[in-house]
């Protein structure tokens, strides 16, 4: 069995169902989903919805349905993925405010057994959407007493990204963090549904696979998940049923990305995607993918025209072009991209480019412009893809900010080599004090610095304690940002996407007392946060520290946990993972009949071996398993997967930013 190809297969049956249900339907997809469809089609998603007999292909959103006014009447198809019974009532109520459908299908991606209700519900009531379809009868019939509408609510699995052969994606789940502290009340009852959804969403995937898992886990927040996944039902009863079967077994690994946030905060992009995804902005509403500005290309040609920005993007049926942008160095990049653009060229009879003897991004952004040229419109349009996907290369590669990345990467390594060598007498916080102090001079902002730090306590953990004076220069010095970027923001008509930005005007200080209140205040949030980072490989013993031993002739270097996990895990020594948590059935250790001993289970005994970072995972730390897995000779099969693709603001974002508005 080749695995990837099953998890292909699976996503296709799920989207084809879905197909076969919107024939003459008027469509209402949320953004979630349609980031699932985005990057099952490649990019084609509303193509596809209408080649399938859509009618029209609306966003489920409630800023986009209060004014939604359809010329169809007959169907509608609703797909969601929230795990809210009484949303699907809300929104439908906002649908009919504006039309007259006779009937309603909802595909929901939340199985029966999953799905939020606000009381206490019988298990009968539960089962196949019983209460929550009665309660939407109910309130259709309210609403429009004279009509008959009929609803019919099906479950469908939609929850996985497929990106390359070797690494997925789950963004229905982009933001299962885990926790970095015990949260409030109300944030564990969320994050509990947000994982019985995930949960759920495995079984459906295991259920087509015919397939038993060994769980393994690594973290608190990914214990939990295994338990779970452990005492399911559905999975319980699938176990049994292949129990004693020939069929095959997988390795299931969930790690909590927060016992390493360096990997996800570090600027070292030898991934191309990587840089991407710190240079270009995120498409609108995804997680996953970027935004390429394609105006200097298709618009360039037509001074007179209006500015239209549509952009481009990288998710493309060609999984090969993007696992190049995640595991090739940069030049080997290039190259790819100029043989495609010869390609694209002279397919259309244009004169092929001289070879340079070494392309340069100026080179490519050279060709790329040729496309500007009316008469190349047919080349421009049956290649879009990959044109989209080169201009993506070129805007990232000469963009301004890797300055910035590159600077930031030269701290980051000098950082790196002070906390290993000079541990706890290390100046390192003195030194990154001055440097918030002076960010404007070498163009950093704050968001940089925060990630900076993160990496630096994460980096750090518990092996290594900084000095209180200089724990309390750095607070000062935060405090002092702060109230400098209120001041800016506030002065500023320039209001970005950044969430930095957007959090510190949410605060609403305008006078200077207040502004230096909410500064101090907000630093010593920071500093809590960075203390309760560098806690979280506490008890851990493989994996305690991510640096490389210190050596007098090599520079230290940051070792994720990933990387070193995959290198235990294929090692033909096995050595003992203490960290890794069995929770397969059988447990880790099961014993010989006849000579009484233990034999411990391995998560490389199975032919598949899925790694999944609760939390999100960088096309770095891809590119660098990729790496280990073809240095040694093994005989299983290692996927990636994670909640979304994460970029450094992605962490800072997460992790320190969100706690400032409580």
């Amino acid at each position: 069995m080749n695995f990837i190809d099953e998890v292909e297969k699976f996503t296709h049956k799920c989207w084809k169902s879905i197909f076969m249900e919107v024939h003459e339907a008027v469509v209402f997809i949320d953004s979630i989903a349609a980031e699932c469809l985005h990057w099952h089609t490649g990019d084609q998603g509303y193509l596809v919805l209408k080649t399938a007999g859509a009618f029209s292909v609306h966003e489920l959103a409630t800023y986009s349905l209060r004014n939604m006014k359809d010329k169809n009447d007959g169907k509608a198809v609703i797909i969601s993925t929230s795990a809210y019974a009484d949303f699907y009532e809300y929104i439908i109520k906002m649908i009919m405010e504006q039309n007259t459908f006779k009937s309603y299908t909802i595909i929901t991606t939340v199985h029966y057994r999953t799905m939020n209700y606000n009381n206490s519900i019988s298990n009968k009531e539960i089962k196949n959407y019983t209460k929550m379809k009665e309660d939407l009868q109910s309130s259709m019939n309210s609403k429009s007493p004279m009509q008959n509408i009929s609803i019919d609510i099906i479950y469908v699995p939609i929850f996985i990204s497929l990106l390359t052969k070797s690494l997925f994606t789950t963004p229905p789940f982009a933001n299962l963090m885990p926790p970095i502290h015990i949260p409030e009340p109300n944030k564990i009852k969320e994050t509990e549904l947000y994982i019985n959804h995930f949960v759920s969403s495995l079984e459906s995937l295991f259920h087509h696979l015919d397939i038993t898992e060994d769980i393994y886990s690594i973290g608190k927040c990914s214990d939990y998940i295994a338990e779970t996944l452990k005492n399911l039902p559905a999975a319980i009863k699938r176990r049994s049923r292949l129990n004693g079967a020939s069929g095959s077994r997988i390795s299931l690994i969930l790690i909590d990305r927060t016992l390493d946030l360096c990997g996800a905060t570090s600027h070292d992009t030898n991934s191309v995607l990587s840089r991407m995804l710190c240079i270009l902005p995120h498409l609108p509403n995804h997680t996953n993918d970027i935004a390429v500005n394609m105006n200097p290309i298709v618009c360039g040609s037509m001074i007179d025209a209006p500015f239209i920005e549509i952009p481009g993007c990288l998710a493309t049926t060609d999984k090969s072009l993007i696992d190049i942008l995640i595991s090739k160095k940069q030049q080997t990049v290039l190259v790819t991209a100029n043989h495609l653009l010869q390609n694209i060229l002279t397919s259309k009879g244009s004169p092929k480019s001289k070879i340079t003897t070494r392309v340069s991004v100026h080179s490519l952004e050279k060709q790329m412009y040729k496309f500007q040229d009316k008469h190349e419109i047919y080349s421009t349009l049956e290649s879009s893809k990959q044109l989209q996907i080169i201009w993506a290369i070129v805007q990232s590669l000469k963009s301004d900010k890797n300055m910035q990345i590159e600077l930031l990467l030269s701290i980051e390594k000098l950082v790196s080599q002070n906390v290993a060598v000079s541990r706890d007498s290390s100046s390192v916080l003195t030194q990154l004090s001055n440097i918030i102090r002076t960010r404007h001079d070498r163009k950093l902002d704050t968001e940089n610095l925060l990630a900076l730090l993160i990496y630096v306590y994460a980096l750090a953990g518990t092996e290594i304690h900084f000095p209180p004076a200089q724990e309390q220069l750095l607070e000062e010095s935060l405090s002092m940002a702060v109230y400098e970027d209120i001041k800016v923001f506030n002065e500023s008509t320039d209001i970005t996407n950044g969430v930095y930005q957007q959090i510190l005007l949410l605060l609403g200080v305008t006078d200077d007392e207040s502004a230096k209140e909410i500064s101090i205040k907000t630093a010593k949030h920071f500093i809590t946060m960075l203390h309760d980072i560098a806690k979280k490989r506490e008890g851990l013993r493989n994996y305690v520290s991510l640096v490389s031993d210190p050596h007098p002739s090599e520079m230290v270097q940051y070792i994720g946990i990933l990387e070193q996990l995959v290198k235990d895990i294929i090692n033909p020594k096995r050595p003992k993972i203490h960290d890794l948590h069995a929770k397969s059935m059988h447990s880790s250790i099961s014993f010989n009949l006849f000579s009484k001993s233990k034999i411990e289970h391995h998560p490389a005994d199975n032919p598949w071996i899925l790694i999944y970072v609760v939390g999100g995972i960088t096309p770095e730390e891809s590119r660098k398993v990729q790496e280990i897995v073809s240095a040694y000779k093994t005989n299983c099969s290692i996927t990636l997967a994670g909640s979304r693709l994460l970029n450094p603001s992605d962490i800072v974002n997460e992790i320190l930013l969100m706690g400032i508005k409580d």
